[in-house]
């Protein structure tokens, strides 16, 4: 913004210079035009001159009419050069004051009514630096810019055409910027949030293989609460020892349970040996009072969850659970099984120390589900075979889904009976009626 709005007051101040120029000359112009005037009567009056006498300054008053024209017909906001130099430089070829007007008379009265056309407000100033960079190399009057016009004087237009190309550079990357930053203003980007930083950085966690053993220390304040913060407050340190036992899922809670309990198919639980070690202290430590155990768990795609309270048992286990020093009990953490989240990974145990939080990642294991019971497989029965209590079963069946009559009997004897309710059987099941109950038959047959 500084570079637009220094671009924007160079701008108008050589708007306001170039209007001042255009007065100065509009005056010079009237001045020489008297002058002229002047001298016509004169020479009318039978005046002359040697015109042979002003030959030098008739050439450079052509190369400086050359050179203002180039500035007045470019962009309105050209500095227009003063006459001031002009008047002064012929003195070095002793020619008269009064005459240097007369080969400037032409030039300014053609620059006036060009320079005035382009000076509407809104035109961008494209070129307005490099032409305002040479005006001022060739017209400023100070020492440096009169050695120049003498050069100007002796080689043509050699040196205004190295003036001009040591001013160009910089005034062209000026005006090139201007435009390109003036039209709008880039609208302010919205701060992008940052994520929230983790709890703890990565040198506070530790990794605790399953099966493996990992100490920590809690920092517990007079009123049973965590100390969570570098306070003054008094405190004592409580040191434990733990390491993860069984990760017991929700098919394990079904096999062992169901038949028992009325579950809702969402019990999962992780259990874990604690022990507290060398505990003096007057307190009682209950891992569920002020949350003083911080547990939670982790899913394989990261997600942390709290879970519920620790409890004494696997199933309709207390949480109002105490503590005794180097005593080891076995708690389970409880939580509601999500098949969309699938099975947790980890066991995190958060402490502090000084206000700075550590973290326990205890890895889970293989989860603990029931092993399949493995599928029965039946031996072919056919007539004259002595499997008493296979036939008996078999014969039930048969009888009550009315392939034998209702008052047979399941007498355990496989008989010409029993072996036409078998092709019965057979035939509704779309199976070849050969009498012989094999392994196929009979799983129809118990609708396994």
């Amino acid at each position: 913004m500084d570079r637009k709005n220094a671009s924007r007051a160079r701008e108008r101040k050589l708007r306001a210079k170039y209007k001042r120029n255009v007065w100065i000359a509009a005056i010079l112009c009237l001045a020489l035009g008297l002058c002229a005037g002047f001298l016509a009567g004169n020479w009318g009056k039978g005046g002359a001159f040697d015109l042979t006498t002003r030959a030098p300054f008739s050439r450079f008053a052509k190369q400086d009419t050359t050179q203002e024209a180039a500035p007045a017909t470019a962009e309105p906001q050209v500095d227009m050069p003063t006459a001031v130099p002009e008047v002064e430089t012929p003195a070095e070829d002793a020619v008269p004051a009064e005459d240097a007007p007369a080969a400037e008379v032409e030039a300014p009265a053609e620059a006036t009514p060009e320079a005035e056309e382009p000076s509407a407000e809104d035109e961008q100033p494209t070129d307005a630096p490099a032409d305002e960079g040479a005006s001022e190399d060739v017209w400023a009057p100070d020492a440096t810019d009169a050695a120049e016009a003498a050069a100007v004087t002796e080689d043509g237009s050699a040196e205004a055409a190295d003036a001009s190309a040591e001013a160009t550079p910089e005034a062209t990357a000026e005006a090139t910027e201007a435009p390109t930053e003036a039209p709008t203003e880039e609208p302010t980007p919205e701060p992008t949030p940052e994520p929230t930083p983790a709890p703890t950085a990565p040198d506070n966690l530790s990794e605790v293989p399953f099966g493996e053993h990992a100490k920590f220390s809690i920092e517990l304040k007079e009123d049973g609460s965590v100390r969570k913060t570098s306070d003054a407050d008094p405190y004592e340190t409580l040191n434990f020892d733990m390491v993860i036992v069984k990760y017991l899922t929700n098919d394990y809670y079904q096999a062992t349970y169901g038949s028992s309990y009325q579950l809702k198919g969402t019990e999962t639980s992780v259990a874990f040996d604690i022990v507290l070690e060398d505990y003096k202290g007057a307190q009682a430590i209950q891992p569920n009072n002020h949350n003083l155990l911080d547990i939670s768990l982790e899913t394989a795609a990261g997600e942390v969850i709290t879970g519920n309270r620790v409890q004494d048992r696997e199933i309709e286990g207390s949480s109002d659970i105490t503590l005794k020093s180097n005593i080891s009990q076995t708690l389970y953490k409880r939580f509601v099984y999500d098949p969309s989240q699938g099975d947790m990974v980890a066991l995190l145990v958060t402490t502090y120390e000084n206000g700075t939080p550590y973290v326990y990642r205890f890895e889970l294991g293989e989860p603990l589900r029931p092993t399949p019971e493995p599928a029965q497989t039946y031996s072919p029965l056919q007539r004259g075979s002595t499997a008493t209590s296979d036939i008996t079963r078999m014969q039930k069946a048969l009888i009550e889904q009315g392939f034998m009559a209702s008052d047979a009997t399941a007498d355990g004897d496989f008989g010409s009976r029993t072996e036409n309710a078998v092709k019965a059987a057979q035939e509704e099941f779309g199976m070849e009626a050969t009498g012989v109950a094999d392994h196929d038959f009979l799983v129809r047959l118990y609708g396994e």
